[in-house]
């Protein structure tokens, strides 16, 4: 029994050596910078999101392009999923990390509206973000405004609406969740178009 428990104990202890998030940056060579190629995802922090569409915008609001230093050194990891090779992470990028948290379970949401589906993309989004706006509007004068919630002009509610209005469809959305990496960007320095603007 005990030597079962060891064996347990043993297996438990390389598994989570395998998932350590722990990855320590080094300061790569001009050399080594210019050769490396970007750490995976390593400009989706700084990129802007329309939540109502539900669609990157390709805008950036952290320059996520600059990996230089100053003295044409950079930061560097090793990926362990890329056979531990060594790649740079943006100037704006304080750490980056390996984090497997992937499940394989697939969830599955039947929705016999095109209704149903619109509300439930719209729930999906936090509209927090709107809380404090303050319009000065005249009283006298008569003011309408359009709101437009996160996911409602969404490429899946707008497929919906659409096929909704020429028949009878039941929609399925299938979904997963994972997660591979995991960075911390530094507020400064703002990309060059925000900077302009």
């Amino acid at each position: 029994m005990m030597a079962r428990l060891w064996h347990v104990m043993l297996l438990s202890w390389a598994w989570s050596l395998l998932c350590l998030s722990v990855s320590v940056p080094f300061i790569g060579s001009p050399q080594q910078c210019e050769k490396a190629r970007f750490v995976p995802g390593y400009n989706l922090g700084g990129e802007g999101f329309d939540i109502v569409k539900m669609e990157r915008k390709g805008a950036y609001v952290i320059d996520t392009e600059t990996w230089n230093l100053g003295n044409g050194t950079c930061r560097m990891y090793n990926n362990n999923f890329m056979n531990g090779a060594s790649q740079k992470v943006p100037a704006a990028v304080l750490d980056w990390r390996v984090l497997p948290k992937c499940s394989l379970k697939v969830s599955s949401l039947v929705y016999n509206s095109a209704e149903t589906l619109v509300n439930d993309s719209t729930s999906a989004v936090s509209n927090d973000w709107k809380i404090g706006l303050k319009f000065p509007v005249d009283p006298s004068v008569t003011v309408t405004l359009g709101v437009g919630f996160g996911g409602s002009h969404s490429k899946e509610s707008t497929f919906a609406m659409q096929k909704s209005k020429e028949d009878r469809y039941t929609f399925v959305r299938h979904s997963t969740l994972g997660g591979t990496f995991s960075l911390m960007v530094n507020l400064a320095p703002l990309s060059i178009e925000n900077e302009l603007n």
